[in-house]
């Protein structure tokens, strides 16, 4: 039954959601205590204490009744759809009040003047915008009417208490009034403290929520970045390995040739000594196609594991595969072949990052072609060595060079300048990523244009030394 009772009366103790609401809910449950009060102390005098001066007023008890019913109400109508009209009708009884006070006590009295502070206080908390200043505008007015109403005499209020001494009840009623406007207006205050901390808090955490959404972003990007480089870097090894496969077939041509040669004219040979001469000349030529299949199929292989390879024995199947390439175009490939250094990593990325630089110094040669003399030395020269604790592989070309504004974007991705041969523009960016990615190196060039080129690749022995401990 008690339980009952409680959520039957729960709105009174309930707090409404929105700020205004909860502070009319304040007052209005102020008002709610001090009705109840003031009715039980009517009820001791009247009835218990038998005081004379309630004799003549039987129904005073019975309007406190009716105030109390009409808080309540109040209360219970907050909590709905309707607390705007509750808002609304709070303040036209105060303006009923404080017109009546006028009318009975004229415009000084205190407490008029009193209720019409309270009522421009609550009416700036409950109200906003236009809406405050029509309640205010209204109030004015109302002031104003009474006020030229009591100075032409259309009503006569009792002024009579202007005479007197301020009785203590007065006093008190005055400070209540006083401390509910400053209660009321502490109240607001705090609700705006408070909304303004958790409106601070909420801006760190949707901060915080939207830094760690662009770290997941970015990550996120770098990752999709990262697999689209390296599948364009694929589609570009095997773009590249298209672009060989011309020279592949010309190099197969003439070892199967001499294949061909020798096997017809040892099946014409009586003579044992000459049969044996032809088979080994066969031998040789099949030993070539080998080398040159075995050295492109390693080109084109996708391994990740690490070996102890010759840089040598790399630059020898580097010049089987762009063999082709460089005498088309009237370039010589001169390699180093003395003073050989063994790296350990993954061979094929290394084969994979040469051929790539050779290349590109190739084409070099081919998209300036007519700005060099026919009578110019074409050459790519490679050289390696060890130098202050690192391995150096030095590319130089002398294809006319470039300017600066392309030498300092050729390791961007998609940059090329030399779309007409069928360039990705990602060779360059794959060249730095291997030297970087695979073997904790530096790529760097240096380009004079007009002169040539010169790309170094820097692999630290440091490096070295942990993949052979690895």
């Amino acid at each position: 039954m008690s339980k009952t009772f409680i959520q039957y009366f729960d709105f009174i103790y309930k707090r409404p959601k929105d700020r205004s609401d909860y502070i009319l809910h304040i007052v209005l449950s102020g008002f709610l205590v001090i009705s109840i009060l003031t009715f039980f102390d009517v009820l001791i005098d009247k009835f218990i204490l038998k005081n004379p001066g309630y004799n003549d007023n039987d129904t005073f008890p019975l309007l406190h009744l009716i105030i109390i019913f009409l808080l309540l109400g109040g209360l219970k109508l907050l909590h709905s759809k309707y607390s705007k009209l509750i808002s609304y009708g709070f303040l036209f009884l105060l303006l009923i009040c404080c017109a009546y006070i006028i009318i009975m006590s004229g415009t000084e009295n205190p407490f008029s003047l009193l209720l019409m502070f309270f009522y421009i206080v609550l009416s700036s908390i409950l109200f906003k915008g236009k809406h405050f200043l029509i309640s205010t505008f209204v109030l004015i007015v109302t002031a104003l009417a009474l006020a030229v109403g009591q100075d032409r005499l259309i009503f006569h209020p009792d002024l009579t208490w202007k005479a007197r001494s301020a009785p203590l009840d007065d006093a008190i009623s005055l400070m209540i009034i006083l401390m509910i406007i400053v209660l009321i207006s502490w109240l607001f205050n705090r609700e705006i403290n408070n909304y303004i901390l958790r409106l601070e808090e909420s801006q760190k955490l949707l901060k915080k929520e939207r830094d760690m959404l662009e770290e997941r972003v970015g990550e996120r990007t770098a990752q999709l970045q990262a697999e689209q480089m390296h599948r364009l870097a694929e589609l570009s090894k095997l773009a590249e390995f298209g672009r060989l496969a011309q020279g592949l077939f010309h190099d197969l041509v003439n070892p199967l040739t001499a294949l061909s040669l020798n096997l017809n004219q040892a099946k014409k040979e009586k003579s044992t000594a000459r049969m044996k001469n032809y088979f080994q000349e066969t031998t040789v030529a099949a030993e070539n196609m080998k080398k040159l299949i075995d050295s492109t199929l390693n080109y084109s292989k996708n391994k990740i594991a690490k070996d102890t390879f010759s840089i040598m024995g790399e630059l020898k199947n580097i010049s089987l595969i762009c063999g082709y390439k460089a005498r088309q175009t009237g370039v010589n490939l001169v390699f180093q072949d003395k003073n050989d250094i063994e790296l350990i990593g993954n061979k094929t990325r290394f084969s994979q990052l040469i051929s790539n630089l050779v290349l590109n110094a190739i084409e070099a040669y081919e998209q300036q072609k007519d700005k060099i003399s026919s009578n110019a030395s074409k050459k790519i020269v490679i050289k390696f060595f060890n130098e202050k604790g690192e391995v150096i592989i030095k590319i130089t070309d002398n294809a006319f060079g470039m300017p600066e504004k392309i030498r300092k974007n050729i390791f961007e991705p998609f940059f090329s300048t030399k779309e007409y041969l069928g360039n990705s523009g990602i060779g360059l960016s794959m060249c730095k990523d291997i030297v970087e990615g695979d073997f904790a190196g530096t790529l760097k060039v240096k380009s004079q244009f007009g002169e040539g080129s010169e790309f170094t690749i820097a692999i630290p022995q440091t490096f070295q030394r942990q993949e052979e401990n690895a």
